[in-house]
Parts: C-alpha cells; sequence; structure tokens
C-alpha cells in the first residue's frame, strides 16, 4: 500500500522540506476527551466520536478548549477540524503535552474563515488541544462535531478486505451474510445467529487472498449489537490462528483496533455481546501500514469561481509511475464521490501543474480530495481542501421574534427540510423536542418558558444549526 509523500510550497520556505507522512487512522477516536466547558447535551466526548455532521462538542464563551488523551504518546502528523457552521473560531491555537499539564504551541491563525480545517504538524504527544481565542465575527458559541488526529506511523486508509471471500459461524438469516461486512455498504450487515444470551462466541473471517502486513482492523457495530469484548485472530492457513488482539469493556459501535502481525485469515472472534441478539457488523476493514509512494505533491487548492464552479488547482514536484488523478467530492468529510479523472504524467522530474474544474459544486460545503492512482492500481489520496457555494445555513435559517414573549418563527426562505428542532436551556436543559419535517416555517410556543436563554438546534438535511433566543 502507498500514500502520498507531501512537501511544503517552495515559495513559502527557503528550501524545500517534506511533511511527515500520514496514515489513514484517526487517533483520537473514542478517545476519552475534556473541554473547558460543555453540558450533558453537547459532550466532549461528541467531538470524537465519528461523526463529522451531527453530533458535536458546543459551548457558550468568548474562549474555550478541548483536549483528547491519545492513551500514549505518538508521533503525529495532522490534526483535522469539522466546525459548527456557526460555532467556528476565527483564532486558536493547536497545542500538545506529554502531561496534560504543560501544553506547548504547534500550530496557531487568527484568520481562520472556513469549517473544514487540515492542520499538518510534526510532533510527538499523548494529548492534543485545540484552544480557541476568538470566534468568527457574529458567532457566540464554539460547536466542533469532529477533531481527528493522524500519526506519522499509521495504517493505509486502503481496505484490503473489500469485496473478499467471508465466512462466518452462524448468520440470523439469509439476508444477514458474512460477506455484507465487507462491501462498504453501510446499510447491509453481517448478523451472527444467538444463543439467547449475552455470552455468546460468534466468528466472521475474510480471506485477503495472500499474506499481507497487517495494522488495523476497524469494525463498524450496529448502535445495540455490539461486542463488549472479542478478539482479532489472525492466521496464513485459514486453519491454525493466532490472537493478535484482546479488546475488553468495550462500548463504542465503532472501533479501530492496532494489529501488527502478517496474516492471509483475519477473523473477528466475538465472546460477549451488549445484549443477547448476537452480533450486528455493518463494516469490517482491514488496513495495511501505510508506505511512500515517490509522488511529491507541492500543493493542492479548490477555489469557489462566482458561487458557479469550483476550479482545482495542484502541482507535483516529481511523478513515478502516476496512471491518473480521480478527483473526488465530499459533503460529509466521509463518504466521496469520484467526479471526473485527469491523466497522470507517468514519470517525471520536472514540476507539473494541473487543473480540473467542478462545474456543478453542490449548495453548502464541499470537500474535494485527489485520488491518485498508480500503474499498478494502487490508491493514495491527497489532503482535503473545502469550498462552501450559496452561502450557509446560518444564512438561511433564522429566528423571529428575538427576544421572544409568547411564541417564535422559526423562518426557512430558502426551503430546508428541517427534520427535527430541539430547544435546550443555556445549562443543557431540554426544553422541547419536534419532528416537524417539513420544508415550511415552524412556529414554537415559548410563553410557559421562564426567562433567560435559550439554544434552539435545527438539524436539516444540510446540517445542524443552531441559534441563540432570548425569552
Amino acid at each position: 500500500m502507498r500514500a502520498f509523500y507531501f512537501v511544503l510550497p517552495v515559495l513559502l520556505l527557503a528550501g524545500v522540506r517534506s511533511f511527515p507522512q500520514c496514515g489513514g487512522t484517526d487517533l483520537a477516536l473514542n478517545h476519552t476527551a475534556t473541554a473547558s466547558g460543555s453540558s450533558f447535551v453537547f459532550p466532549a466526548s461528541n467531538a470524537f466520536d465519528g461523526d463529522t455532521t451531527s453530533t458535536e462538542w458546543l459551548q457558550v464563551a468568548s474562549t474555550a478548549s478541548i483536549y483528547v488523551d491519545l492513551g500514549s504518546s505518538m508521533p503525529l502528523c495532522q490534526v483535522s477540524l469539522f466546525w459548527d457552521g456557526t460555532g467556528y473560531a476565527k483564532s486558536y491555537t493547536i497545542d500538545i503535552s506529554s502531561d496534560a499539564s504543560t501544553w506547548t504551541t504547534v500550530f496557531s491563525t487568527t484568520t481562520n474563515n472556513t469549517t473544514v480545517n487540515a492542520i499538518p504538524i510534526g510532533a510527538t504527544a499523548r494529548y492534543v488541544r485545540m484552544s480557541g481565542l476568538a470566534l468568527h465575527a457574529g458567532g457566540f458559541y464554539y460547536g466542533l462535531y469532529e477533531m481527528k488526529v493522524f500519526g506519522t506511523s499509521g495504517c493505509s486508509a486502503v481496505n484490503m478486505a473489500y469485496h473478499d471471500a467471508a465466512t462466518s459461524s452462524s448468520t440470523l438469516n439469509a439476508g444477514f451474510p458474512a460477506s455484507a461486512a465487507f462491501d462498504a455498504n453501510p446499510s447491509t450487515a453481517w448478523w451472527s445467529g444467538n444463543n439467547g444470551s449475552k455470552n455468546d462466541p460468534q466468528s466472521l473471517t475474510v480471506n485477503l487472498a495472500s499474506v499481507q502486513s497487517i495494522c488495523n482492523v476497524g469494525l463498524t457495530f450496529s448502535t445495540a449489537d455490539y461486542a463488549t469484548s472479542y478478539n482479532i485472530d489472525l492466521s496464513t492457513n485459514g486453519t491454525t490462528f493466532t490472537t493478535a488482539k484482546s479488546v475488553t469493556g468495550n462500548t463504542n459501535s465503532v472501533n479501530v483496533v492496532s494489529v501488527a502481525g502478517s496474516a492471509q485469515y483475519v477473523r473477528f472472534s466475538g465472546l460477549t455481546s451488549a445484549t443477547s441478539n448476537g452480533y450486528n457488523i455493518m463494516e469490517m476493514t482491514v488496513s495495511g501500514p501505510a508506505s511512500t509512494l515517490p509522488i511529491k505533491l507541492v500543493d493542492f487548492t479548490a477555489t469557489n469561481e462566482n458561487n458557479k464552479q469550483v476550479l482545482l488547482q495542484w502541482t507535483t514536484e516529481t511523478e513515478i509511475n502516476n496512471k491518473q488523478f480521480n478527483i473526488q467530492r465530499s459533503t460529509d468529510g466521509i463518504n466521496y464521490t469520484t467526479i471526473g479523472e485527469v491523466a497522470g504524467a507517468g514519470n517525471s522530474v520536472t514540476a507539473l501543474q494541473y487543473e480540473w474544474t467542478d462545474f456543478s459544486p453542490q449548495n453548502g460545503r464541499n470537500l474535494y480530495r485527489l485520488q491518485q492512482v498508480d500503474l499498478d492500481g494502487v490508491l493514495s489520496y491527497s489532503p482535503v481542501d473545502v469550498v462552501s457555494i450559496g452561502g450557509t445555513l446560518g444564512n438561511s435559517l433564522s429566528i423571529f421574534p428575538n427576544p421572544a414573549r409568547d411564541v417564535v418563527n422559526v423562518l426557512n426562505p430558502a426551503g430546508e427540510l428541517i427534520r427535527q428542532i430541539d430547544v435546550y436551556t443555556i445549562g443543557g436543559v431540554e426544553m422541547s423536542r419536534l419532528a416537524p419535517s417539513t420544508t415550511g416555517s415552524v412556529q414554537l410556543s415559548v410563553s410557559n418558558w421562564p426567562g433567560g436563554v435559550y439554544l434552539i438546534k435545527i438539524i436539516t438535511d444540510r446540517g445542524t444549526e443552531v441559534l441563540k433566543l432570548l425569552k
């Protein structure tokens, strides 16, 4: 498996030096989080649950901070921040520490104006912190959907188990086969049979077709029927297995387990489950170690052109065995679709410039990346750049009157599909919850609420918006 080797733009430095090589594993996923302040409705843990569009950490303050404990010191290469469209920081720092007491700043900005930030860093640390120093104009809270941390000794983002042959100890019925856990489709799943007990040994095995070096195994369970304890077993012949990792006390539906070893067969061995319904695995991935592809990407930028199209430009310093670049776009930072391709140079030792135009960007946030295809079919990925088209949710949703006495109207002139409206006190107490599923405006009765400040959380198909109401 191979990945891009990045260099900083030569115009910014006296000489060319490389970014640290990044792996594809989020080291902060489901790790212990601490914040300077938050409510039980918007806890710090929301920023490390793998969800970049709906659950968030939120704090109403002029300055705020949040940090994650990675469990041990690791060499790091990038921090990615996914902000709420209303609650992003204009000024903030990224800080690191070995003891969560003494902190060192490794990045700072006072001019952020985007909701997705990818920050390259080169450092070793156990604790990583975002310290918000100032909100953007008009902001009154910090809202962070997700904070991802990537390491230099990480794993490839390529899933070696995709569509490989799979077997299992049992299935609930024919609609939940073992193969459904390896199709990259979250709407399908392997669901084991069950013995009516939480103590229920079951297994799921994938054949990688040849012996591969294993770096991690990812498991996406349903939110209810996950394993509380399990083993990851490896085998070169499909008969004799060795346990490479044991997990106990799991309470999360998304697991990424570091594994060291070589195997053709990788097995999930469930020992105990959260319910007596068996194990429901929507996806199981297997990744190998990231390695270096001798392609030096100098820069990659996406530019909004008159809110109608997006110009993508990139420069390579050298290329070896480069077949093509696939242009990929996402609206959630998780699911990417290929929307175009540009032929590579094959082999080159001189700087080459490329460009491609997206004439049909999505309204709202567009995330772009390059998927580089080697002549032998190996894939690797560029950093992500972000462009917003047509403004944000904050420009279309509003509340009136504000302050309110008896009723408040959630105004929706752009016709967003409003799926849910939650109202909380500033302390996080839920006052009201509606599921209007409407593209029109919505009226809320506030006559019985005590005077004070309230947060109105509006969930639409384009994301989540939080507005402040005075009563």
